[in-house]
């Protein structure tokens, strides 16, 4: 059976929970009429005529009904109306579901018989935004399961109906009806027929396979996790604020075949099986970087599920900061190369132990992606072979977000150091510092193994709707020119504490005076020249590659003089730059006499990177560091 593309979901019962009995019970007593009477003509005609208010309804069933009612009664009973419709709760793993599901990329229609009244609980309750289409039956004059009501789902979504799955629990409208039509079909409810494609509750859906029509795990389930052999015990279905946007998650208990021991896990279900094997990948690496004690692997069941050993702590808290100072420049240091973009407070737990208090973090799914990038006009992007063509140019020019900026890093790093004394910052930049050494020992280490990922199957794949695409090897590259970068520049450039200028020191020779005594003005064009190219080669990453694809134009240059520097002046050149565009910067230099801070001239340069045939491109991500570092604050 092939995967379905549009899945449409029947609404009370099955989303929505109405306690209908009750509802017709209060109306009957109200108008001393039998319940039946009642039922018959609300959840009968009434399912199949539109009106144009909720009072329009009950007057028009009252008219029907035979009541002679005065104002009083009709309001009593909209009250009745009203009262029951507020009382119109989620079935609690809708949202979560349909979350989900959304994510995978189906498109998910509402196929409900309501009468006009009974449609504003969806938008009160948030279910709209989930739905791609809502047909309600007294919108269009037919009841499941009427054939047309079913065929107004299909015309919508220009679906043919093997390439819909519709899901409810009532069996005749649900299951038998849309079968009939050739459309595939899951029953909410309890039956023994093996041949009944069902599930037993709501909940259940969120570990269904909708490719192979199996739970992916169940209670009784044996599997084989940390090199051991388990029977799944028990299995709860976290909650959607805790579980996340894009994913399901379970915790669940295992119990081992002799029954002597129990380990809790959780088990973790992606929109994208690539996204399994992504999030496996970095802890993995976390580990052999010493930074977390969490196992995580990935277990196929009809698609990848990733299984994690459960982490116990205390979730992070402000009063900790202090004493987990270097611990946080650490973590937060290995996010900057690893690129784990989501490394926040809540992703935090706190333990504590014999040797004092340890930082894991949790939820590993958003790492190695440092830019989100456009790629609209590309193909497949979960394939890592549509970039292959992409150059590196190409790569910068795309990027539409990068989380890395310094400004985010800025934010992120300020969350967890703002209440830092002399002492905890101290200890910040020394846990920042290891974090930089022990990822650049095995740098090469960790390459390899995203290299070999990159062209497995299925390849790491980030999930999230801004950032959805596979890893490549350019996320690679770059990730190891940040390992190589200096970490105390770094941090200083992130906090903000970076030098305002580079400085270079001459004296002035007899060479540079003129017959006036005073230092001839082509000089001061000869130290911008100078100090521009020896900032370049000290500052630069792998400086002499970057000279093998690029060059940087002047493209204007100009000195103001303002006081003259005789024989023997020691000069201090101050350079910085400003405007820093993706192909352009300009740089200033200021003129000083040392001892002195009394301004001598100014020099300003236009520059501009151009690849080797002379045409203007966008600056490596070397120069734009490096000129990021120089930019004045």
């Amino acid at each position: 059976m092939n995967m379905p593309r549009v899945i449409l979901f029947d609404l009370y019962g099955t989303l929505l929970d109405f306690n209908q009995r009750a509802f017709i019970k209060n109306l009957a007593q109200a108008l001393d009429l039998t319940a039946r009477a009642v039922a018959v003509k609300l959840f009968g005609d009434y399912t199949c005529r539109p009106f144009a208010s909720d009072a329009d309804m009950v007057s028009d069933l009252l008219l029907s009904l035979g009541v002679e009612a005065d104002e009083a009664t009709h309001a009593h009973c909209l009250s009745i109306l009203d009262a029951h419709l507020a009382k119109v709760t989620l079935i609690d793993e809708a949202p979560q579901v349909l979350a989900f599901l959304k994510a995978c990329g189906f498109r998910i229609g509402l196929v409900s018989n309501a009468a006009s009244a009974f449609k504003s609980p969806v938008e009160r309750l948030g279910l709209s935004s989930y739905f791609d289409c809502m047909i309600y039956s007294c919108d269009i004059g037919s009841c499941k399961p009427d054939r047309a009501t079913y065929r107004a789902a299909l015309q919508h979504f220009d679906a043919l109906p093997e390439a819909c799955m519709f899901i409810g629990d009532s069996w005749r409208n649900d299951y038998l009806a849309p079968r009939s039509l050739g459309m595939q079909a899951v029953w909410i409810g309890k039956t023994a027929d093996p041949s009944v494609r069902h599930i037993e509750r709501l909940g259940d859906l969120a570990w269904y396979s909708l490719q192979q029509h199996r739970l992916l795990l169940n209670r009784g389930d044996t599997l084989v996790f940390d090199n051991q052999h388990y029977v799944l015990e028990q299995l709860d279905t976290l909650p959607h604020p805790l579980a996340g946007k894009y994913n399901i998650v379970a915790k669940g208990m295992l119990i081992s075949n002799d029954h002597r021991a129990s380990r809790a896990v959780y088990f973790k279900r992606f929109s994208l099986a690539g996204s399994a094997y992504l999030e496996q990948l970095a802890y993995s690496i976390y580990r052999s970087l010493d930074a977390t004690r969490c196992i995580a692997e990935v277990i196929d069941c009809a698609e990848p599920v990733l299984i994690t050993s459960e982490i116990l702590g205390a979730p992070w808290h402000p009063r900790d900061a202090p004493l987990l100072a270097e611990q946080m420049g650490f973590h937060l240091a290995l996010a900057y190369i690893l690129a784990h973009t989501d490394i926040r407070p809540r992703n935090l737990l706190v333990q504590s132990d014999e040797q004092g208090l340890r930082v894991e973090l949790i939820d590993m799914e958003h790492c190695f992606f440092a830019a989100a990038l456009e790629t609209d006009d590309l193909g497949d992007v979960l394939q890592p072979a549509t970039f292959d063509a992409l150059s590196h140019e190409g790569y910068l020019c795309r990027i539409k977000h990068s989380p890395l900026a310094v400004a985010t890093l800025r934010r992120v790093v300020s969350l967890f150091t703002r209440d830092y004394d002399h002492t905890a910052r101290n200890h910040f930049t020394r846990g920042w510092v290891r974090g930089f050494e022990n990822a650049r020992e095995i740098r090469m280490t960790i390459a390899d193994r995203l290299r070999r990922a990159v062209r497995g199957s299925p390849s790491p794949i980030i999930g999230t709707r801004a950032y959805r695409r596979a890893l490549i090897p350019i996320d690679i590259d770059l990730l190891l020119l940040r390992a190589s970068e200096n970490p105390t520049e770094k941090l200083d450039e992130i906090l903000d504490r970076r030098p305002d200028t580079f400085d270079y020191e001459h004296t002035v020779t007899m060479g540079d005076t003129n017959a006036m005594g005073n230092c001839y003005f082509l000089k001061y064009f000869e130290l911008q020249g100078h100090v521009r190219e020896l900032w370049l080669t000290q500052h630069v990453a792998r400086y002499e590659q970057v000279l093998d694809r690029y060059i940087l134009s002047t493209r204007s240059a100009h000195c103001d003089y303002r006081v003259p520097f005789f024989l023997y002046d020691t000069v201090i050149v101050k350079l910085y730059c400003t405007e820093l565009q993706r192909v352009s910067v300009t740089l200033h230099f200021e003129f000083y006499c040392k001892g002195s801070d009394r301004l001598h001239a100014t020099g300003e340069q236009k520059v501009v990177c151009k690849d080797k045939a002379r045409k203007t491109c966008r600056m490596p991500p070397e120069l734009m560091t490096a000129f990021t570092q120089l930019a004045r604050r």
